[in-house]
């Protein structure tokens, strides 16, 4: 799939999501990875320099940039539809790739390489179909928990490294872990009694 295929094909699913999200009085969205098929962007606006040449490769050579304008999240928006972007390449905080480790579990359960592709194409159709509002809810709940994983992590770390830097800022006030400080307040201490 390319861009052009894949945009066009998500346009005219704008108006079914919208459709079926106003039946059931809710928000309409769509999940999409940052595949570079996904988001093609129409306005970019960099907000941070790309640092000098290497021999890295050119993504890590383009500098950060913000306020990014994609084609598709336009089209959403006349369509009242909110496209929800997953991280780029985070497999694991992306439960349409859960799903399709899922799909590929399974046809490799039941399969052989030998199997011809009707076959596997209706083992697809089949598992699609199958796949309930249930399992696709324990995807997103999967994720959710993942994700609140991760920001424990990165609270705790950002903690640690806070207390690190404190510490390190005490130290050098002679605050605390310094032996002068030690004697001075049992100097104190031995006085007032």
């Amino acid at each position: 799939m390319n861009t052009v295929m894949s945009e066009q094909f998500i346009v005219t699913m704008f108006p079914i999501i919208k459709s079926l999200a106003d039946a059931k009085g809710r928000p309409a969205a769509l999940m999409l990875d940052n595949a570079p098929y996904h988001g093609r962007a129409i306005s970019k606006v960099l907000i941070t320099p790309p640092p000098p040449p290497t021999t890295t490769s050119r993504k890590e050579n383009e500098g950060r940039l913000g306020n990014t304008v994609f084609y598709l999240d336009t089209e959403a928006a006349n369509y009242g539809v909110q496209i929800i972007r997953t991280p780029l390449y985070h497999c694991f905080l992306n439960p349409i790739e859960l799903f399709w480790a899922r799909l590929k579990a399974f046809l490799r359960s039941i399969g052989k390489t030998s199997n011809k592709l009707p076959l596997v194409r209706q083992r697809v159709i089949d598992f699609c179909h199958d796949f309930s509002s249930t399992d696709a809810a324990a995807l997103y709940r999967h994720v959710d928990n993942y994700v609140d994983e991760i920001r424990d992590t990165v609270r705790q770390k950002g903690a640690e490294d806070a207390d690190e830097e404190s510490d390190q800022e005490c130290m050098g006030a002679g605050l605390f872990g310094d032996s002068s400080f030690d004697e001075v307040l049992e100097s104190d201490v031995s006085e007032e009694f």
